[in-house]
Protein backbone atom coordinates (compact mmCIF):
# COMPACT_ATOMS: atom_id res chain seq x y z
CA UNK A 1 0.00 0.00 0.00
CA UNK A 2 1.04 3.61 -0.54
CA UNK A 3 0.60 6.18 1.70
CA UNK A 4 -0.88 9.58 1.38
CA UNK A 5 0.88 12.68 1.80
CA UNK A 6 -0.20 12.97 5.32
CA UNK A 7 0.14 9.54 6.60
CA UNK A 8 2.91 7.17 7.48
CA UNK A 9 6.02 8.91 6.60
CA UNK A 10 8.15 11.66 6.08
CA UNK A 11 5.67 12.77 3.40
CA UNK A 12 5.15 10.10 0.67
CA UNK A 13 7.18 7.47 2.24
CA UNK A 14 5.37 3.86 1.59
CA UNK A 15 4.18 1.79 3.40
CA UNK A 16 4.21 -0.94 1.59
CA UNK A 17 8.28 -0.29 1.29
CA UNK A 18 11.79 -2.02 1.48
CA UNK A 19 12.88 -2.57 4.71
CA UNK A 20 11.90 -5.74 7.07
CA UNK A 21 11.40 -4.78 10.67
CA UNK A 22 8.70 -6.73 13.58
CA UNK A 23 7.96 -6.86 16.80
CA UNK A 24 5.61 -8.80 18.28
CA UNK A 25 1.83 -9.11 16.70
CA UNK A 26 -1.07 -10.21 19.00
CA UNK A 27 -3.80 -10.76 16.76
CA UNK A 28 -7.02 -11.05 17.89
CA UNK A 29 -10.28 -13.47 16.75
CA UNK A 30 -10.65 -13.21 13.31
CA UNK A 31 -14.17 -11.57 12.41
CA UNK A 32 -16.47 -12.06 9.55
CA UNK A 33 -18.93 -10.24 7.44
CA UNK A 34 -17.34 -6.89 7.69
CA UNK A 35 -19.71 -4.30 8.48
CA UNK A 36 -18.64 -0.48 9.14
CA UNK A 37 -19.06 -0.24 12.74
CA UNK A 38 -16.07 -3.31 12.91
CA UNK A 39 -13.71 -1.13 11.69
CA UNK A 40 -11.22 0.10 14.54
CA UNK A 41 -12.21 3.66 16.00
CA UNK A 42 -9.88 4.22 19.04
CA UNK A 43 -6.78 5.74 19.34
CA UNK A 44 -5.08 8.64 16.74
CA UNK A 45 -5.87 8.02 13.13
CA UNK A 46 -2.86 7.12 10.97
CA UNK A 47 -3.62 5.76 8.18
CA UNK A 48 -6.21 3.79 6.01
CA UNK A 49 -5.76 1.97 2.23
CA UNK A 50 -7.90 0.77 -0.01
CA UNK A 51 -6.40 -2.19 -1.80
CA UNK A 52 -6.18 -2.18 -5.46
CA UNK A 53 -6.23 -0.04 -7.96
CA UNK A 54 -9.85 1.24 -7.84
CA UNK A 55 -8.93 4.67 -10.42
CA UNK A 56 -10.36 6.95 -8.36
CA UNK A 57 -9.63 8.93 -5.10
CA UNK A 58 -9.92 8.31 -1.24
CA UNK A 59 -13.17 6.28 -0.34
CA UNK A 60 -14.73 7.67 3.12
CA UNK A 61 -16.37 4.52 5.38
CA UNK A 62 -17.26 6.17 8.82
CA UNK A 63 -15.28 8.76 9.11
CA UNK A 64 -12.18 6.87 7.83
CA UNK A 65 -10.33 8.23 4.20
CA UNK A 66 -9.29 5.01 2.47
CA UNK A 67 -6.76 6.05 -0.40
CA UNK A 68 -5.72 3.77 -3.16
CA UNK A 69 -3.57 1.77 -1.72
CA UNK A 70 -1.66 -1.68 -3.61
CA UNK A 71 1.15 -3.83 -2.03
CA UNK A 72 4.19 -2.93 -3.03
CA UNK A 73 6.43 -5.32 -2.25
CA UNK A 74 6.73 -8.92 -3.11
CA UNK A 75 8.51 -11.91 -1.13
CA UNK A 76 7.31 -14.50 -2.95
CA UNK A 77 5.97 -13.67 -6.30
CA UNK A 78 4.57 -10.70 -7.99
CA UNK A 79 2.08 -7.83 -7.17
CA UNK A 80 -1.04 -7.42 -8.97
CA UNK A 81 -4.41 -5.52 -7.91
CA UNK A 82 -7.37 -5.53 -9.03
CA UNK A 83 -10.16 -3.02 -9.72
CA UNK A 84 -13.79 -3.03 -8.83
CA UNK A 85 -15.08 -5.28 -11.06
CA UNK A 86 -17.57 -7.88 -8.77
CA UNK A 87 -15.45 -9.98 -6.42
CA UNK A 88 -17.43 -9.37 -4.00
CA UNK A 89 -21.24 -10.21 -3.82
CA UNK A 90 -22.03 -9.59 -0.63
CA UNK A 91 -23.53 -6.71 0.36
CA UNK A 92 -22.29 -4.84 3.83
CA UNK A 93 -24.03 -2.24 5.75
CA UNK A 94 -22.18 1.10 3.97
CA UNK A 95 -22.09 1.15 0.20
CA UNK A 96 -18.48 2.95 0.11
CA UNK A 97 -17.35 -0.21 2.16
CA UNK A 98 -18.18 -2.11 -1.16
CA UNK A 99 -16.33 -0.46 -2.75
CA UNK A 100 -13.53 -0.98 -0.57
CA UNK A 101 -14.20 -4.72 -0.36
CA UNK A 102 -14.50 -4.85 -3.90
CA UNK A 103 -10.85 -4.64 -5.05
CA UNK A 104 -7.94 -5.91 -3.67
CA UNK A 105 -4.09 -6.20 -3.76
CA UNK A 106 -2.41 -9.78 -3.59
CA UNK A 107 0.52 -11.74 -4.43
CA UNK A 108 -0.06 -13.63 -8.10
CA UNK A 109 2.41 -16.14 -9.05
CA UNK A 110 4.23 -17.38 -6.10
CA UNK A 111 1.14 -19.98 -5.28
CA UNK A 112 1.44 -22.49 -2.90
CA UNK A 113 3.80 -19.95 -1.52
CA UNK A 114 2.73 -16.43 -1.89
CA UNK A 115 4.11 -14.26 0.54
CA UNK A 116 3.76 -10.34 0.33
CA UNK A 117 4.89 -7.35 2.62
CA UNK A 118 3.57 -4.40 4.26
CA UNK A 119 5.86 -1.70 6.48
CA UNK A 120 4.35 0.77 7.90
CA UNK A 121 6.41 3.71 8.29
CA UNK A 122 7.87 5.63 10.06
CA UNK A 123 6.33 5.16 13.44
CA UNK A 124 7.22 6.27 17.09
CA UNK A 125 9.37 3.43 18.91
CA UNK A 126 7.83 2.66 21.82
CA UNK A 127 3.97 3.67 21.03
CA UNK A 128 1.78 1.03 20.75
CA UNK A 129 -0.61 0.44 17.61
CA UNK A 130 -3.36 -0.86 16.57
CA UNK A 131 -3.63 -2.71 12.89
CA UNK A 132 -6.47 -3.63 11.25
CA UNK A 133 -6.16 -6.19 8.32
CA UNK A 134 -9.35 -7.07 5.85
CA UNK A 135 -8.29 -9.60 4.01
CA UNK A 136 -8.75 -10.17 0.11
CA UNK A 137 -12.51 -10.28 -0.43
CA UNK A 138 -14.17 -12.27 -3.68
CA UNK A 139 -17.32 -14.74 -3.25
CA UNK A 140 -16.46 -16.31 -6.70
CA UNK A 141 -16.74 -19.66 -6.62
CA UNK A 142 -13.22 -19.86 -8.16
CA UNK A 143 -11.70 -18.33 -5.10
CA UNK A 144 -14.33 -17.89 -2.08
CA UNK A 145 -12.55 -20.84 -0.54
CA UNK A 146 -8.79 -19.70 -0.64
CA UNK A 147 -7.51 -18.96 3.02
CA UNK A 148 -4.80 -16.65 3.61
CA UNK A 149 -3.21 -15.03 6.86
CA UNK A 150 -1.41 -12.03 8.24
CA UNK A 151 1.99 -12.24 10.38
CA UNK A 152 4.61 -10.66 11.53
CA UNK A 153 8.14 -11.26 10.45
CA UNK A 154 8.47 -13.69 14.19
CA UNK A 155 5.98 -15.87 12.72
CA UNK A 156 3.19 -14.86 14.88
CA UNK A 157 0.11 -15.77 12.63
CA UNK A 158 -3.25 -14.85 12.51
CA UNK A 159 -5.98 -17.45 12.12
CA UNK A 160 -6.81 -18.31 8.32
CA UNK A 161 -9.12 -15.95 6.38
CA UNK A 162 -11.12 -17.59 4.00
CA UNK A 163 -11.87 -14.90 0.73
CA UNK A 164 -15.64 -15.77 0.63
CA UNK A 165 -16.22 -14.41 4.37
CA UNK A 166 -15.16 -10.92 4.61
CA UNK A 167 -12.82 -11.41 6.88
CA UNK A 168 -11.03 -9.31 9.21
CA UNK A 169 -8.29 -9.07 12.15
CA UNK A 170 -6.80 -6.63 14.68
CA UNK A 171 -3.33 -7.10 15.62
CA UNK A 172 -1.98 -4.83 18.31
CA UNK A 173 2.02 -4.34 18.86
CA UNK A 174 4.37 -1.99 20.37
CA UNK A 175 6.35 -0.39 17.79
CA UNK A 176 10.41 -1.14 18.34
CA UNK A 177 11.98 0.90 15.54
CA UNK A 178 9.82 3.24 13.52
CA UNK A 179 9.38 0.35 11.11
CA UNK A 180 6.94 -2.45 11.28
CA UNK A 181 6.53 -5.04 8.51
CA UNK A 182 3.92 -7.25 8.45
CA UNK A 183 3.15 -10.12 5.84
CA UNK A 184 0.32 -11.68 3.63
CA UNK A 185 0.76 -15.52 3.45
CA UNK A 186 -1.40 -17.76 1.65
CA UNK A 187 -1.33 -20.58 -0.94
CA UNK A 188 -3.07 -19.29 -3.21
CA UNK A 189 -2.67 -15.13 -4.18
CA UNK A 190 -2.73 -13.72 -0.90
CA UNK A 191 -3.83 -9.99 -0.26
CA UNK A 192 -5.63 -7.34 1.29
CA UNK A 193 -8.94 -5.58 0.05
CA UNK A 194 -8.16 -2.89 3.37
CA UNK A 195 -5.99 -2.10 6.19
CA UNK A 196 -6.10 0.40 8.37
CA UNK A 197 -3.63 1.67 11.81
CA UNK A 198 -3.57 3.30 14.09
CA UNK A 199 -1.75 4.73 17.37
CA UNK A 200 -3.31 3.68 20.64
CA UNK A 201 -3.17 6.32 22.97
CA UNK A 202 -0.38 6.98 25.02
CA UNK A 203 0.34 6.42 28.31
CA UNK A 204 3.10 8.30 30.41
CA UNK A 205 1.75 8.21 33.78
CA UNK A 206 4.94 9.74 35.55
CA UNK A 207 5.56 12.74 32.54
CA UNK A 208 9.12 11.86 32.34
CA UNK A 209 8.83 11.77 28.46
CA UNK A 210 8.95 7.89 28.27
CA UNK A 211 5.71 5.96 27.14
CA UNK A 212 4.61 3.59 30.16
CA UNK A 213 4.97 0.52 28.01
CA UNK A 214 8.11 1.26 27.44
CA UNK A 215 9.50 1.69 30.60
CA UNK A 216 7.70 -1.43 31.80
CA UNK A 217 9.87 -3.45 28.62
CA UNK A 218 13.23 -2.18 29.95
CA UNK A 219 12.37 -2.83 33.68
CA UNK A 220 11.35 0.92 34.51
CA UNK A 221 8.66 2.01 36.50
CA UNK A 222 6.08 3.99 34.93
CA UNK A 223 4.82 5.44 37.92
CA UNK A 224 8.28 7.12 39.07
CA UNK A 225 9.81 9.92 37.16
CA UNK A 226 13.17 8.10 38.52
CA UNK A 227 12.75 4.69 39.56
CA UNK A 228 16.15 4.18 40.63
CA UNK A 229 16.35 7.04 42.78
CA UNK A 230 19.24 8.42 41.83
CA UNK A 231 18.00 12.19 41.37
CA UNK A 232 18.61 11.46 37.44
CA UNK A 233 15.46 11.45 35.76
CA UNK A 234 14.54 7.97 33.89
CA UNK A 235 14.74 9.42 30.16
CA UNK A 236 17.69 11.38 30.71
CA UNK A 237 19.82 8.45 32.01
CA UNK A 238 22.23 5.90 30.40
CA UNK A 239 22.83 3.24 31.53
CA UNK A 240 24.48 1.43 29.16
CA UNK A 241 27.17 4.17 28.15
CA UNK A 242 26.57 4.22 24.76
CA UNK A 243 26.10 7.65 24.57
CA UNK A 244 22.14 7.28 24.18
CA UNK A 245 20.30 8.70 27.31
CA UNK A 246 16.79 6.32 27.52
CA UNK A 247 14.68 9.04 26.33
CA UNK A 248 17.36 9.21 22.66
CA UNK A 249 16.99 4.97 22.73
CA UNK A 250 13.22 5.33 22.84
CA UNK A 251 13.30 8.12 19.92
CA UNK A 252 15.67 5.76 17.86
CA UNK A 253 14.11 2.48 18.57
CA UNK A 254 17.35 1.18 20.33
CA UNK A 255 17.90 -1.52 22.86
CA UNK A 256 18.58 0.83 26.53
CA UNK A 257 20.50 -1.78 27.83
CA UNK A 258 23.28 -2.73 24.89
CA UNK A 259 25.22 0.05 23.77
CA UNK A 260 25.63 -1.78 21.04
CA UNK A 261 21.88 -2.48 19.36
CA UNK A 262 22.80 -3.63 15.95
CA UNK A 263 26.41 -5.42 16.50
CA UNK A 264 28.38 -3.44 14.23
CA UNK A 265 30.62 -2.40 16.32
CA UNK A 266 29.47 1.35 16.68
CA UNK A 267 28.08 2.66 19.84
CA UNK A 268 24.28 3.27 19.31
CA UNK A 269 25.12 6.96 20.31
CA UNK A 270 27.38 7.58 17.66
CA UNK A 271 24.96 6.03 15.34
CA UNK A 272 23.15 9.32 14.37
CA UNK A 273 21.26 8.11 11.43
CA UNK A 274 21.94 11.17 9.31
CA UNK A 275 23.35 9.64 6.31
CA UNK A 276 26.41 11.25 6.22
CA UNK A 277 29.78 10.48 7.82
CA UNK A 278 30.63 13.39 10.71
CA UNK A 279 33.26 11.86 12.24
CA UNK A 280 33.60 8.75 14.98
CA UNK A 281 31.35 10.13 17.12
CA UNK A 282 28.56 11.35 14.45
CA UNK A 283 28.87 8.54 11.89
CA UNK A 284 25.63 8.91 10.26
CA UNK A 285 24.85 5.12 10.46
CA UNK A 286 21.47 3.32 11.04
CA UNK A 287 21.71 2.06 14.88
CA UNK A 288 19.58 -0.46 13.95
CA UNK A 289 21.39 -2.08 10.52
CA UNK A 290 24.62 -3.24 10.80
CA UNK A 291 25.26 -2.36 7.33
CA UNK A 292 23.73 0.72 6.81
CA UNK A 293 24.68 0.91 3.08
CA UNK A 294 24.41 -2.16 2.02
CA UNK A 295 27.71 -2.92 0.81
CA UNK A 296 27.96 -6.51 2.76
CA UNK A 297 30.83 -4.62 5.01
CA UNK A 298 29.86 -4.52 8.70
CA UNK A 299 29.26 0.04 9.89
CA UNK A 300 32.11 -0.87 12.65
CA UNK A 301 35.19 -1.70 9.74
CA UNK A 302 34.31 1.81 7.35
CA UNK A 303 35.89 4.55 8.56
CA UNK A 304 36.61 6.99 5.56
CA UNK A 305 39.08 8.64 8.28
CA UNK A 306 41.41 5.60 8.37
CA UNK A 307 43.88 4.13 5.83
CA UNK A 308 42.81 1.06 3.91
CA UNK A 309 44.94 -2.07 6.10
CA UNK A 310 42.13 -4.99 5.01
CA UNK A 311 38.59 -6.31 5.93
CA UNK A 312 38.54 -5.13 9.79
CA UNK A 313 39.84 -1.59 8.28
CA UNK A 314 38.29 -0.47 4.65
CA UNK A 315 38.97 3.34 4.91
CA UNK A 316 35.83 3.20 3.07
CA UNK A 317 32.54 5.32 4.06
CA UNK A 318 29.63 3.35 5.98
CA UNK A 319 27.37 5.44 4.36
CA UNK A 320 28.58 5.18 0.40
CA UNK A 321 27.66 1.66 -1.22
CA UNK A 322 30.54 2.91 -3.80
CA UNK A 323 32.86 5.28 -1.21
CA UNK A 324 35.79 5.90 -3.93
CA UNK A 325 32.90 6.11 -7.07
CA UNK A 326 34.54 3.53 -9.56
CA UNK A 327 31.46 1.67 -9.55
CA UNK A 328 32.58 -1.40 -7.44
CA UNK A 329 30.78 -1.73 -4.31
CA UNK A 330 32.91 -1.40 -1.48
CA UNK A 331 32.44 -5.16 -0.08
CA UNK A 332 33.22 -6.29 -3.42
CA UNK A 333 36.99 -4.66 -3.82
CA UNK A 334 38.10 -5.96 -0.15
CA UNK A 335 37.06 -9.52 -1.28
CA UNK A 336 39.11 -9.35 -4.70
CA UNK A 337 41.69 -7.61 -2.88
CA UNK A 338 41.30 -3.78 -4.24
CA UNK A 339 40.71 -0.85 -1.62
CA UNK A 340 37.85 0.64 -1.33
CA UNK A 341 38.57 4.06 -0.74
CA UNK A 342 40.94 4.46 -4.23
CA UNK A 343 39.46 4.07 -7.66
CA UNK A 344 43.15 3.09 -8.87
CA UNK A 345 44.48 0.69 -6.26
CA UNK A 346 47.46 -0.38 -8.08
CA UNK A 347 48.18 3.51 -9.27
CA UNK A 348 48.28 2.61 -13.12
CA UNK A 349 46.25 5.28 -14.47
CA UNK A 350 43.21 2.54 -15.00
CA UNK A 351 40.69 2.47 -12.81
CA UNK A 352 39.76 -0.17 -11.17
CA UNK A 353 36.50 -1.07 -12.65
CA UNK A 354 38.44 -1.11 -16.28
CA UNK A 355 41.30 -3.74 -14.89
CA UNK A 356 41.95 -6.82 -15.82
CA UNK A 357 43.68 -8.82 -13.29
CA UNK A 358 43.58 -12.20 -15.35
CA UNK A 359 44.65 -10.99 -18.43
CA UNK A 360 41.30 -12.87 -19.97
CA UNK A 361 39.83 -10.27 -21.41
Amino acid sequence: MQLSKIALGVALAPLFAVHSHSAEITWGAVGTNIQSTDLIQEGTFVFAGNGGNDGGGSVAVAGISFVPSPITAAEVGNVSNTGNGGYFGTASDDPNLDVVLDSHTYISGGNPDGLGRIDLTPLTPGARYVVQAIAVADTRGCCATRTQTVEDELGNASDPMARGDGAWVVGTFIADSDTQSIFVRGANDPGLSGLILREANIDDSDNDGLFDAWEVQYGLDPDDPDSDGDTIPDDEEDEDLDGLDNGGEQSAGTDPSDPDTDGDTLLDGAENNTGEWDGPGMTGTDPLDDDSDGDTLKDGVENPELPFVDENQTGSDPNLFDSDLDTLPDGVEVAIGLRPNTNDTDGDGTTDDLEDADEDG
